[in-house]
């Protein structure tokens, strides 16, 4: 760091011996830190002694605030107003209020004076700004409950094309309170529909080989590159709600265009069960975890050997009575299907309500018979 020098020479000012003794004496007691009011001098050897992990930190917070925010509000009296506006105007273009397209937020100020006028024009002002900052990460969330009812529910007929629409209609190139709208009223509408209805298109499955593409880990990583260096910067700032919100995203849509190789699901699906109901923090560990794996090829489970030789053997029994369950019922449940459907040919929906009623139970029945 250069060292800066006064040059009082034009000036006509005398320093004298002992002037100059007494200044000096005072910068060493400042530098040495042992006089008054000591604890008011961090900064004094600013800006060398700030490293360059608090330099990358600030930049980072920065770099959130331009990509979430149009104004910010800096509140505050004495230094807190005047450090701050004093920083901004000295590394500012001074004209860019007049500039026609903005690249950074404009920062605004409150709380250096007591003008009920200018704190009302500023709240009025503010408003206009209201309307898109609600919306937040509503079209995330909308786009992954429509993932998530594919992916839980695996709908049929009319209600699996009106889903797809859906989700193409999220991706068009309209306002965001547009899309979120749009997204919000297929919801609503789906939650009023008749109950007939909807059993209708969950249970009749015309489709028998799937009409989805065969998933490619290779694809898959190219899909996810864009959003694991986000969530990675997100996680770094700490904002622990973006990452997991893009994640999740980024996994059910995986879910909708995609047949999951079963290695793939294992890592994927494990990551949304540990997740689920835990705070936005925890959330983003283990999904990013379940992210991270996947972009390193690494498709294995994090369980220890005891465990997985529990789930094995559970999961061999699973297979097993599953199979046996599926032998057992073969012949009755075509025949159930067979009736179920002439019952929909008619239109009797009350018969078709009760068929599906009872061969559900009968799985059941079979269910509980193999694990007793």
């Amino acid at each position: 760091m250069e060292t800066l020098k006064l040059d009082i020479s034009k000036t006509g000012v005398a320093v004298s011996a002992a002037m100059q003794a007494k200044a000096q004496a005072a910068n060493a007691l400042l530098e040495s830190g042992k006089g008054a009011g000591n604890d008011f001098l961090g900064w004094v050897h600013l800006p060398s002694s700030i490293s360059a992990a608090e330099i990358e930190a600030i930049e980072k917070q920065a770099a959130k605030l331009r990509e979430k925010a149009e104004v910010i509000i800096c509140i505050g009296i004495g230094g807190s107003y005047l450090g701050a506006k004093a920083v901004l105007e000295a590394m500012s273009d001074s004209f860019k209020f007049l500039h026609k397209k903005r690249t950074e937020p404009v920062v605004v100020f409150a709380g250096q004076n007591i003008s009920e006028d200018y704190t009302h024009e500023l709240l009025e002002a503010v408003k206009e700004y209201e309307a898109e900052r609600k919306y937040g990460y509503s079209w995330n969330v909308i786009d992954i409950a429509l993932y998530k009812i594919a992916y839980f529910a695996h709908p049929q007929g009319q209600l699996l094309n009106d889903l797809d629409k859906a989700v193409d209609d999220m991706d068009k190139e309209l306002p965001v309170a547009e899309l979120v709208a749009k997204g919000k009223a297929f919801l609503e509408r789906l939650l009023a529909m008749p109950r007939e209805e909807m059993a209708r298109d969950l249970y009749l499955v015309d489709t028998l080989v799937s009409t989805k593409r065969r998933s490619s880990l290779n694809n898959v990583q190219e899909n996810f590159k864009e959003v694991y260096q986000e969530a990675t910067e997100a996680i770094e700032s700490e904002n622990f709600e973006r990452s997991t919100v893009r994640i999740l995203y980024k996994f059910y849509e995986m879910y909708y265009y995609n047949d999951v190789q079963d290695d793939l699901n294992a890592v994927v699906a494990g990551a949304l069960g540990k997740s689920a109901g835990k705070t936005m923090e925890e959330a983003s560990e283990i999904l990013f975890e379940a992210l991270e794996k996947v972009m390193d090829d690494d498709l294995t489970t994090d369980d220890d050997e005891e465990e997985t030789g529990e789930l094995g053997a559970a999961a061999a029994a699973a297979v097993e009575q599953v199979q046996q369950m599926a032998a057992a019922m073969q012949g009755e449940v075509v025949q159930m299907q067979a009736a179920m459907q002439e019952a929909l040919a008619k239109g009797d929906m009350a018969e078709y309500m009760r068929l599906a009623q009872e061969f559900q139970q009968k799985m059941m029945e079979q269910a509980l018979g193999q694990q007793k």
